[in-house]
């Protein structure tokens, strides 16, 4: 049994990344925390549509607020093409 959702951040925010975005959306088991993506304003976007809390330009900011919000065990990252 799971105790706690996974915690999901997705790198991209184009038309792969919403997708992925959108389908971890709609998992019991998942909750997607944070959206990253080069252009701030693409990223923004798809947040606000979808609710994620978090938009973030650069990736490394990406990993250093997994690692202060301990998502270490938990995080999965996925990578988009652009």
């Amino acid at each position: 049994m799971i105790s706690s959702n996974v915690k999901v951040a997705i790198i991209g925010a184009g038309t792969w990344g919403k997708n992925h975005a959108q389908i971890y959306n709609a998992h019991p088991f998942a909750e997607t925390v944070a959206i990253c993506d080069a252009n701030l304003s693409k990223a923004q976007a798809v947040a606000q549509e979808l609710g994620i809390p978090k938009c973030i330009r650069i990736i490394m900011k990406c990993w250093k607020k997994a690692a202060a919000m301990r998502w270490r065990s938990s995080r999965r990252i996925i990578s988009t093409q652009r």
